[in-house]
């Protein structure tokens, strides 16, 4: 069955998103903005696309009642913070499945944060896309283990780092990474090597590119020079 996606907001960041979007066959799209233009350059990407202020209260819930059920919904809306917030309202009232909203600062993404804690049915998630490439770069430049990081969900990741020497040649059921560091090795590999699963007898050497999952707060301190 396919899903259908409903973008808000047709900025910077909502048209790029739609126009990656619109490469998935498996996807019905919908699309409403302010600006006719931006609405026009999106009318061939997308199943429906509407022109309309979501400052304007009765525009979203019409919207919704034209195009039917919708499964996600991303707003990214330039305006101000209460479009965005009356819109993840209404999108809970319809319970949609799930909401990425992209906050324009800290103080929205908190209030946006505080919101999803009250929803029973709608999974809402906060972007602040600035932000958030900003710490990763950050982690990147400043954490000389790390090589690769990839979020699997808020505060908890998979990335690839360098084994620390002080763990060189031990063996993984003598470490106990899940009792003692709360992390999961799922596999390794040397410099330019092939992937090798994992096992208790599994011994690392000093350098050697691990798989790490697990709370990003347990994987910080494996980012220092000397390890954990």
């Amino acid at each position: 069955m396919r899903k259908s996606v409903l973008v808000l907001g047709l900025g910077t960041f909502g048209s790029r998103l739609l126009q990656k979007l619109s490469d998935a066959e498996d996807l019905r799209l919908f699309a409403l903005d302010r600006q006719q233009e931006q609405v026009e350059k999106a009318v061939n990407l997308v199943h429906t696309a509407a022109c309309g202020d979501l400052d304007d209260p009765e525009i979203l819930p019409a919207f919704l009642d034209q195009v039917g059920t919708v499964d996600i919904a991303v707003i990214s809306l330039g305006e101000g913070t209460t479009a965005s917030i009356s819109a993840v309202l209404e999108l809970q009232d319809r319970k949609v499945d799930r909401v990425l909203v992209k906050a324009r600062n800290e103080s929205h993404r908190r209030v946006l944060k505080t919101l999803e804690r009250s929803f029973a049915h709608t999974k809402v998630e906060v972007l602040l896309p600035e932000l958030d490439a900003a710490e990763k770069l950050a982690r990147s430049l400043s954490a000389e283990a790390l090589t690769r990081e990839i979020q699997l969900a808020p505060g908890f990741s998979l990335v690839e780092i360098r084994w620390p020497e002080k763990f060189s040649g031990k063996s993984l059921q003598e470490l106990e990474l899940r009792q003692n560091f709360g992390l999961s090795l799922l596999g390794w590999r040397q410099p330019g090597g092939h992937l090798q699963l994992a096992g208790p007898e599994s011994r690392l050497e000093a350098g050697a590119l691990a798989l790490l999952v697990g709370p990003t707060e347990a994987i910080d301190p494996w980012l220092k020079p000397d390890g954990p």
